[in-house]
């Protein structure tokens, strides 16, 4: 992950340095990040919304085998959309 990081700065740098400087920006950077881990940080809210969905699903397909009416799973579905809308959280399983 870290090589990924550096070649995208050094991309990104590409048209402000000439070559030495892009060179030491390389060296720079490889050296402080050896012995990190670079996590990448995940905002797609898209992907967050599918994650949620999947999971009240599941919940809802659980409360079906414990032989709730349609009508409480209706209601289980528009309340746990409701709430997620309300929080913008995701949940985690």
């Amino acid at each position: 992950m870290n090589e990924s990081v550096i070649n995208e700065v050094m991309q990104g740098m590409l048209p402000y340095l000439n070559n030495g400087q892009l060179a030491e920006l390389q060296r720079v950077l490889s050296q402080s990040l050896h012995g990190r881990t670079v996590i990448e940080e995940r905002t797609d809210t898209e992907e967050q919304d599918g994650n949620n969905q999947k999971l009240t699903e599941l919940f809802v397909a659980a409360k079906r085998v414990e032989g709730c009416s349609e009508k409480s799973l209706t209601y289980y579905s528009n309340t746990i959309g409701t709430m997620l809308k309300m929080i913008n959280k995701d949940i985690r399983a």
